[in-house]
């Protein structure tokens, strides 16, 4: 798919130009849960409304088929629980920029590097929780990013559950 460069100070434009992307939905509408978007020169992570966020990290210049759950970054995410209450999501959300995961810090948002990989998980409550891997294969004289991209898991539509209580 085909990214273009979003500006975050022309949100208006932005939401409709082609800088978000749904894995789920495979539509750069934003109201069609928005999971990843180029806001140049940087990739963000999905979680744009609510209590929904998104973690990313840098693989390095990997080919996405050796992009396997032995890789630990990878396994960190398949392994991640979704929070169950508001609470929690909150807290996971207010972690911004940076969340530190074991030894693993994942991120908010990062640049975008032509033949990086990442990985991304995408968190958005009562509509998607998924986990893909993504390629940035070249950047394009007007910007805009190709990309491509493979999904490693669906967890399913999360939801949080307003009777469980912080402990």
């Amino acid at each position: 798919f085909r990214l273009m460069p979003g500006d975050i100070f022309n949100w208006e434009i932005v939401r409709d130009n082609g800088t978000f992307y749904s894995f789920t939905t495979r539509s750069h509408d934003y109201q069609k849960i928005a999971q990843i978007w180029y806001s140049k020169p940087d990739l963000e992570a999905g979680g744009y409304a609510g209590a929904n966020y998104g973690l990313i990290y840098d693989l390095g210049a990997i080919e996405l088929s050796d992009v396997t759950d032995d890789i630990p970054a990878v396994s960190v995410l398949l392994n991640y629980k979704a929070p169950v209450n508001i609470n929690q999501a909150r807290a996971e959300q207010s972690k911004g920029r940076e969340n530190r995961i074991g030894d693993l810090i994942y991120q908010k948002r990062l640049p975008a590097v032509v033949r990086h990989s990442y990985v991304l998980r995408a968190i958005d409550f009562s509509k998607a929780d998924i986990l893909v891997t993504l390629k940035v294969i070249r950047k394009e004289t007007d910007g805009s990013l190709i990309i491509f991209w493979k999904q490693l898991a669906d967890f399913g539509k999360p939801n949080l559950d307003p009777t469980i209580k912080e402990r």
